[in-house]
Parts: structure tokens; C-alpha cells; sequence
């Protein structure tokens, strides 16, 4: 098994850390490390439960370090949290992280069988996060993730599934600990793939792992449910718009706002040989 890599858990006022039981199950035995603030009040609960695998960091310290595309000095948000994996791990000298968010119930691998779409158990993540750590390195994306379960709606006539690939990223982030610092208070994950796969970065979600989370009725406790309430959906999604306004704008309905992003403006295209002069 390789030692290079470390699994994070980034986690907000939920000490059960659903994500840490979710790898547990598939079977993981390396290092991992669950990540909390200095103004988490339940910080007890996690040392408790989790020992020498807490990691608490100085929020206002990472605010300091983070782009946040904003001057509201929001500090509930997930993004510092997400950089002081990166810094961390390059003082520790790991070369590879998988940052994880605290929710996600069930990491699984889809196949086709007989026309239909399947679902199996993982028995060794030690092995298929080595494998998507190589195929980080050999396809020299910078960044690599599992597909959520729901963008598989449709089975095997889904257009993810024919691609196997999704060009944006939430969640669960596989990364070179050179890579670049998250931005953005809020919507980072959309803000990391938009900007990078513009500057011809590669950000993507690959098939055939898939993950699970909690329903968001489920799933009000803790985590950022208080930022993206205090937050209007609008100034949550022009975070984005602002770091990459050519591939990226709002559409207004009338009972809702939704963000509308361009992918022939921030996903690279690959000419053919015919077109070599």
C-alpha cells in the first residue's frame, strides 16, 4: 500500500462524521484525519471519538490565506477548512489527499450487466483510491473524483454514464498536495472546477465509483446549513459567476434563481489529427 497519500474529513458541529463510518465499511485502513475549526463547540465530542485523528485548525488564521471572492468575512464556510487540508499535508510531506465533506453515507462501484445498470460493495478502498491517485497522475488531471449517485438518473442511456466523466466536482476532492488553493466562501466546488478546467486544469468526476449522501431534509444539523440560509441563493452563486464570468451566469425564473454554466467556454476541446498542419 502506498504512504504517500492521506484521507480528510472535513467536518462542521457533527461529531458522528457519517463519511468516516461510510469508509470504515468499504473496508479502508489507511491514515485519515477529521478537520474542525478552533470555533466548532463541539470539538470535545470529535477528540473524544476520534483521538490523534482530530485536527483542529485557527479558522480566522486560513481566512487570512483564502481568495473568498468576497469582503463579507463569512467564517461558517467550508472553504478554509478545505486549504488547511493543502497546507497541512505539504508540511506533513504527503503528496496526495482525498478531502472528503462529514455526510457522505455509502461509497459504492456501478457496472453494466444485461442491459441494466449495477450497484456493487467496495471490500478495498485502500486499493481503489490508489488507483484513482494513478490515474490522477497518469492522465495529469488535477483533480479526480467519484460521480454522486443522482447524476446517474437514466441507468445505462444517461449521458454520464455513456461519457463515464463529469466536468464539475463536489464533495469529494482527489488532488496532488500541489494543488492550488480552493476560492470562494461559498459555492467553492463549483468555483475549483469552472476556473481550473478554464485554465486547461483538469477537474473531473469519473466513473465507476459513486458515493452517497444524506437528503438535505435529513441533513439540517451542523455543516453549513445556517451560511446557505443566512446567504441568499444569488450571492452564493455569483461567487462563481465572478471567477469565471465567461463560462458562468444566473437565469432568473419567477420563483426561482439557478446558475447556467457553459461548457464549450470552460471545458477543453481536443482537435483531431486531421486538423495538424
Amino acid at each position: 500500500m502506498k504512504n504517500d497519500y492521506a484521507v480528510f474529513i472535513i467536518s462542521h458541529k457533527r461529531p458522528e462524521v457519517e463519511t468516516l463510518k461510510a469508509l470504515k465499511a468499504t473496508g479502508y485502513t489507511g491514515e485519515y484525519f477529521i478537520v474542525v475549526d478552533d470555533r466548532d463547540s463541539t470539538i470535545e465530542k470529535y477528540k473524544s471519538r476520534y483521538g490523534d485523528h482530530v485536527l483542529i485548525f485557527n479558522k480566522e488564521e486560513m481566512l487570512k490565506e483564502t481568495d473568498t471572492i468576497d469582503n463579507y468575512q463569512i467564517l461558517n464556510a467550508a472553504v478554509y477548512a478545505m486549504n488547511y487540508c493543502i497546507k497541512y499535508s505539504r508540511e506533513k510531506g504527503y503528496k496526495y489527499i482525498a478531502i472528503f465533506d462529514d455526510d457522505t453515507t455509502s461509497i459504492r462501484m456501478r457496472y453494466e450487466k444485461e442491459g441494466k445498470l449495477k450497484v456493487c460493495d467496495i471490500s478495498d478502498f485502500n486499493k481503489v483510491l490508489e488507483l484513482y491517485i494513478n490515474f490522477l497522475d497518469k492522465s495529469n488531471f488535477l483533480c479526480v473524483s467519484f460521480m454522486p449517485t443522482a447524476r446517474l438518473i437514466g441507468g445505462i442511456n444517461s449521458e454520464i454514464w455513456k461519457k463515464r466523466e463529469y466536468n464539475n466536482v463536489a464533495n469529494i476532492f482527489i488532488i496532488r498536495t500541489d494543488s492550488p488553493y480552493f476560492k470562494g466562501s461559498l459555492y467553492q466546488d463549483l468555483t475549483y472546477s469552472v476556473l481550473n478546467n478554464y485554465r486547461g486544469k483538469l477537474v473531473k468526476a469519473v466513473l465507476p465509483v459513486v458515493y452517497y449522501q444524506e437528503p438535505p431534509e435529513n441533513n439540517l444539523n451542523g455543516g453549513l446549513a445556517e451560511t446557505y440560509t443566512k446567504y441568499s441563493k444569488y450571492t452564493s452563486i455569483f461567487h462563481t459567476v465572478i471567477a469565471c464570468p465567461s463560462a458562468v451566469h444566473i437565469k432568473a425564473s419567477k420563483d426561482d434563481i439557478q446558475i447556467i454554466t457553459h461548457k464549450d467556454a470552460y471545458v477543453p476541446k481536443i482537435l483531431g489529427e486531421t486538423w495538424k498542419k
